[in-house]
């Protein structure tokens, strides 16, 4: 006989029930978080690879609370020894990832295929992920099966707990940039919130261990009969509707949150604080709406319909708010930002919060055991998820561009209204809403090019060069006449200012350097900027191949216009270079042993979102792997400040034979530079330089006036004898950045107009 739970005879039980809803929220998004840096610190990361693993994420919480559906014999004893599990895997996570992916680098992911680098992280992200997903996603229903097993909920009930649970994650997120990452190592943060799951599953145990025997619970459920609603059961909506509408709401909800980011890239470009505070606003309106919209129904299906009808198009007029706030609202501090996030997102996910418990409650009509009917609808959620924002982001935003999905969207609330009363005669109420809704369709045609730049790139200007796709856009800005230093134009990913075109001047340090070595057959270039720097390399002879990675998937289209492709020489169709798009830390991590004679990195600044990746000793110690002995490294320090600087310097000085640096530019190699930077030491005889000084002193001299203007009264010796060379003694104390410490990408900053905040 299957055992029953008093709930009022144990206020043990009763305390446990808002706190496992809470925490089980809250841990699952310091798991995703955490799980997703270090799959992208291994194997690379974008906005792709972002998205990848959380759609990834959303699939294996839905297939277990399919999957663990079903009713046990004991279900808190089961409860009990999924959280022991899933705190056991906490642990060992961080080292079970990063072995099972450099068995990955090593064995599956190779240089000839090279061209599936998006696929690869695609299907070793999802089975890295699906396991532990699929345990955190069972929870709910088993947790149902515990607590609620044989009852019917009111949707107050219902909403409060769901409520809980996303409030839960909201606090969660929260606590990445607030407590645990920049403060602790992501292993220590593993281990806390492993802990928290493991007194969890110690709770639970202690509590299977009771013998209860009935249900209630002092208003967390109530006892109700069908017979008793105030109205008939046959107006309930049928179960393939409401799979369809849980399909399609759950598309719409992670589409929207896909355009969030996307905004949210343009007001605060390349922050590690977008994704928390987009998140954390998102979860926190989405648990309010939750309890409240619940709350309105009172167990009456024709009045739960109806709610599910007006939230679908209430979610239409807050997109369109979502509108108006990006054109009319520029920020200029944290706080003003934290503001407008709140704006642009609070609504939508407000309205968005009360459609699931809704339609869980609805489904519970069709079944008396709520944790079987919540397995399949929250399958189906988020395979909705998954399908349509997976296909918005690989080809959408591609085809149609934001403005395009923006119709998608409403058009996507429009079906869910209709499929409500697809075949009752109640269709004629619909109609007005039908009408409202096409009206709003045709204001959003109405609207000017400039009013979508605002949104997309929040760039008035029709002077833009743009182009939109699966990693964000790109744009060029051009000048009405050229500036001073020959810039005509201004390159931006995701609204972060890339490079000029032709040619950034601090990029013109890097050609000289390059241009200069000893050899140059093979070159690798990190990051494309605007290409100007690719193109002086392209010219020379003496240059063999160019293997240039950059994740942008639109910054070659902006490139290949027609103004900017005869600036550039049509680079990017030379027979020398060789344009792979991916993540730079990927590709180091999979490129041949001594492959390269140059590499050329002006990657991302420390402060950047994902900069530890691309900034760690362990990522320039694959850079040294495959820059041969007398090959060269030049980097582009990008750090914030001195102490970043510092410690981007002390990554390379642990790999590196001999490191130079000047300001910005950093030159490193495995043999001795000496030779070069030091005027009283002569080459040996038995060695060549690794760089040609004669060279060096002719390009520095053809440049000259291209270089930034703090080198205009320089001579080429001057100017090496300014730099300054790095010993390891001189770093001792200054720890470099690791991939388990996502160090300098979180800091509190109040005031956008600061150069520390861009």
């Amino acid at each position: 006989m299957n055992k029953t739970y008093n709930l009022t005879k144990n206020k043990t039980t009763i305390n446990l029930i808002p706190v496992l809803v809470f925490f089980s929220g809250f841990c699952s998004l310091v798991y995703q978080v955490s799980w997703e840096r270090i799959i992208k610190f291994s194997l690379g990361g974008d906005q792709v690879s972002s998205f990848i693993v959380t759609s990834s994420f959303l699939i294996g919480l839905g297939l277990g609370a399919f999957l663990f559906r079903r009713s046990f014999k004991n279900p808190l004893k089961a409860y009990a020894i999924i959280e022991f599990i899933i705190s056991i895997f906490a642990f060992l996570s961080y080292y079970f990832f990063t072995e099972l992916i450099t068995y990955a680098n090593q064995n599956i992911i190779s240089i000839e295929n090279i061209e599936y680098l998006r696929l690869n992280t695609t299907i070793i992200s999802f089975i890295l992920l699906i396991l532990p997903c699929v345990l955190i996603g069972g929870t709910m229903p088993v947790f149902f099966d515990s607590f609620f097993r044989n009852v019917e909920f009111s949707n107050k009930r219902l909403g409060m707990i769901y409520g809980l649970n996303t409030l839960g994650a909201c606090f969660g997120i929260a606590s990445i940039p607030l407590f645990f990452f920049n403060h602790i190592s992501i292993p220590n943060t593993l281990f806390i919130v492993g802990f928290i799951n493991l007194i969890i599953s110690i709770s639970l145990f202690l509590l299977s261990k009771k013998k209860i025997n009935s249900i209630d619970s002092y208003g967390l459920i109530k006892k109700l009969k069908i017979s008793n609603f105030n109205n008939n059961s046959n107006n309930n909506l049928d179960n393939r509707k409401l799979l369809l509408i849980s399909f399609i709401s759950g598309g719409t909800a992670l589409l929207m949150e896909l355009v969030f980011f996307r905004l949210a890239s343009t007001n605060w470009p390349s922050s590690s604080y977008n994704f928390p505070i987009i998140l954390m606003v998102f979860l926190f309106f989405l648990s309010m709406g939750s309890i409240y919209f619940s709350s309105l129904t009172r167990s009456s299906i024709s009045k739960s319909k109806k709610l599910l009808s007006n939230l679908f198009f209430y979610s239409i007029l807050s997109i369109i708010l979502t509108i108006y706030i990006q054109n009319n609202f520029i920020t200029n501090s944290i706080l003003e930002i934290i503001l407008k996030y709140t704006l642009l997102v609070g609504p939508f996910a407000f309205v968005q919060g009360g459609i699931f418990p809704i339609l869980l409650n609805l489904n519970t009509y069709h079944s008396e055991n709520i944790s079987r009917s919540s397995g399949s609808l929250y399958l189906l959620n988020s395979l909705g998820a998954f399908c349509i924002a997976g296909i918005s982001q690989f080809i959408l935003f591609r085809i149609i561009g934001l403005s395009g999905v923006i119709y998608f969207l409403i058009c996507l609330n429009i079906v869910s209204m209709f499929i409500i009363y697809l075949d009752e005669s109640a269709l004629n109420k619909f109609k007005n809403k039908i009408i409202l809704s096409l009206l709003i369709l045709l204001l959003v045609s109405s609207f000017d090019n400039n009013t979508w730049n605002m949104y997309t790139h929040l760039q008035d200007s029709n002077n833009i060069t743009s182009a939109e796709g699966s990693t964000g856009t790109a744009t060029i800005t051009w000048h009405e006449k050229p500036l001073s230093n020959g810039v005509v134009g201004d390159v931006r990913i995701n609204n972060h200012y890339n490079s000029g075109l032709p040619n950034h001047p601090s990029h013109i340090e890097f050609e000289i350097f390059g241009l200069s070595a000893k050899n140059k057959g093979k070159l690798l270039l990190l990051g494309l900027g605007g290409g100007g720097m690719l193109r002086e390399l392209n010219d020379d002879a003496s240059v063999e191949e160019i293997r240039v990675i950059d994740w942008s998937n639109e910054l070659k289209y902006i490139l290949s216009s027609k103004r900017a492709k005869n600036l550039l020489k049509d680079v990017l169709n030379s027979k020398k270079v060789n344009l792979t798009e991916g993540d730079a830390r990927q590709y180091v991590n999979i490129e041949n042993s001594l492959s390269k004679d140059i590499v050329i990195d002006n990657l991302a600044y420390t402060y950047m979102s994902g900069a530890s990746s691309v900034k760690s000793e362990e990522y320039y110690k694959q850079i040294s792997r495959l820059v041969k002995e007398d090959g060269i490294f030049i980097l582009g320090i990008n750090g914030r400040n001195s102490l970043h600087s510092k410690a981007v310097i002390s990554g390379v000085l642990r790999n590196f034979k001999s490191v130079y640096s000047l300001n910005n530019i950093l030159i490193a190699s495995n043999s001795s530079l000496d030779c070069f930077f030091k005027q009283n030491t002569f080459e040996n005889k038995t060695k060549i330089c690794p760089i040609n000084k004669s060279k060096f002193f002719s390009f520095f001299d053809q440049h000259i006036d291209k270089l930034p203007a703090t080198y205009s009264e320089l001579d080429a010796q001057k100017y090496l004898d300014k730099f300054t060379e790095h010993l390891n003694e001189d770093f001792e104390d200054i720890l470099p950045i690791k991939d388990n410490f996502p160090i300098f990408e979180y800091y509190f900053c109040f005031d956008l107009k600061n150069p520390k905040c861009r």
